[in-house]
């Protein structure tokens, strides 16, 4: 096998097409990567200005009420990672930036794909999708007529003669088709910490996350390669090993995961803008239950808190009632959020989960959610995000409320104001990125698909081994 595999890299270096091949996917890989370091650059660069931006009108605003500082709001940027250069993932489509105000869980807004033509929706040049579609195509072209060009000239029947086994035969080959790939697509995940200073400043996600990627994708590069040689080997001539190969190829990574997302979503509908936002205005004004108003819930707040303080009247608490109220309310109406936007999510997640299915059956669409997660441009991500946003804004809109509460009276929502050294004391948002075990546990099918699939395939391969013709 070590004399098959020697031989088969030579006959590589030596075939000017298959080279010449190599050649154009480095000048892609090398295109999209700088295309995309670019934006990922800008869109930092952006958002660092954004955040000094925002946080100088927030200190130098004038004093307000503390309920009306919490609606002059905060911006939370979404974080991008340096992986994000690989696979921009759903980052076009999610939204970059949300306000934060009281009362209300805004969307994210800003997508850049708003930006863009019509033909975003076919994809951006990126090298995820070079890796993911077209070096498969490389592995194709360059191994379709590994074993059966040898049975056509009748190379073959000599090697078998000689004692050469059919099973060392579809491995060598594959093998050094493998290598060759490996040595094409390595500089891109070499190449990303050198000129990435994004790479370096967050480390400890990205070499982790860099490395379990690059492994990922030789995964999938190494399950292709077996893939395409075995079929070389099963059938008569060249001409049906590339037909078969590239029938593979459309199917399993254009026909399949277009037809999962549109099963997927046909079986969990999201519901509409419109319906959703009314769905949860009329659960903040009528209860989560339907009998429970929100004037009959203030009355009973204002009954609790006169026995808590054991004063007969409102004048006589020692706190402001106004700040007690909003707070309450601020806290049912986050209950309704959490209820409906978690729902959404969850469909959200089921829809995903049938991608995550077709994984056992289809390796690319594996491949593609471990790339996305681990480049944190998936779905989950976002969604980790949205809460980690959010749980700032109840943090942010609390502090200020219990300003109002503690050091203000009834009656004085015109003429008290915050100190100016309250803005600096409000809490800053600090995103902590979903740790890489998290990522893995997410992407734990996929994984699994991929050993599992190398394995049965060479299982297989040596099974169909000794049943295969050699002329």
């Amino acid at each position: 096998m070590r004399s098959i595999f020697r031989y088969e890299l030579r006959r590589s270096f030596r075939d000017n097409k298959a080279m010449l091949l190599c050649l154009l996917i480095w000048l892609l890989l090398g295109l999209s990567f700088y295309i995309n370091h670019v934006k990922v650059k800008q869109a930092n660069t952006q958002v660092e200005t954004a955040l000094v931006l925002k946080k100088q009108q927030w200190l130098k605003q004038d004093p307000k009420h503390p309920h009306v500082a919490a609606h002059f709001g905060q911006f939370v940027f979404k974080p991008v990672l340096a992986l994000s250069q690989i696979d921009p993932g759903v980052n076009a489509f999610a939204g970059n930036y949300v306000y934060l105000e009281p009362h209300r869980q805004n969307d994210f807004v800003f997508t850049s794909a708003q930006e863009q033509n019509a033909s975003v929706r076919f994809g951006e040049l990126t090298p995820a999708l070079i890796l993911q579609m077209l070096v498969p195509l490389l592995i194709i072209f360059m191994s379709f007529g590994s074993i059966a060009s040898d049975r056509e000239n009748g190379t073959l029947k000599l090697l078998t003669a000689q004692g050469a086994k059919m099973y060392r035969l579809i491995s060598g080959k594959a093998f050094a088709g493998f290598a060759l790939i490996t040595a094409v697509i390595l500089p891109v995940f070499l190449l990303l910490p050198v000129v990435s200073s994004d790479f370096r400043n967050n480390a400890m996600q990205t070499f982790p996350r860099g490395a379990l990627l690059c492994a990922a994708y030789l995964l999938y590069y190494l399950l292709l390669s077996i893939i395409v040689v075995w079929i070389s080997a099963l059938v008569k001539n060249a001409k049906s090993s590339l037909l078969v190969s590239l029938c593979c190829w459309i199917c399993f990574i254009i026909i399949i995961p277009k037809a999962i997302a549109n099963v997927s979503a046909d079986a969990n509908p999201l519901i509409s803008n419109e319906a959703f936002q009314s769905k949860i205005s009329n659960d903040i004004k009528k209860g989560i239950d339907g009998h429970n108003p929100d004037e009959k819930r203030r009355e009973e707040l204002i009954a609790a808190t006169l026995k808590k303080y054991n004063v007969d009247s409102l004048p006589e608490l020692p706190v402001n009632i106004e700040g007690i109220v909003m707070q309450t309310a601020e806290e049912y109406s986050s209950k309704v959020y959490d209820l409906h936007f978690g729902k959404v999510q969850q469909t959200l997640r089921n829809q995903n989960k049938w991608s995550s299915y077709a994984a056992i059956v289809n390796p690319y669409n594996a491949i593609r959610n471990i790339s996305m997660g681990l480049a944190l441009t998936d779905v989950n991500s976002h969604i980790y995000f949205q809460k980690s946003a959010e749980a700032y804004r109840r943090e942010f809109v609390k502090f200020l409320n219990d300003d109002m509460t503690y050091h203000s009276k009834a009656g004085t929502f015109f003429t008290y104001k915050l100190e100016p050294g309250m803005y600096a004391k409000v809490p800053v948002f600090k995103y902590k990125y979903p740790s890489v075990p998290d990522t893995l546990r997410n992407s734990r099918i996929e994984f699994l698909s991929l050993f599992a699939a190398i394995i049965i395939l060479l299982l297989l391969v040596r099974y169909t081994s000794h049943k295969i013709s050699v002329s």
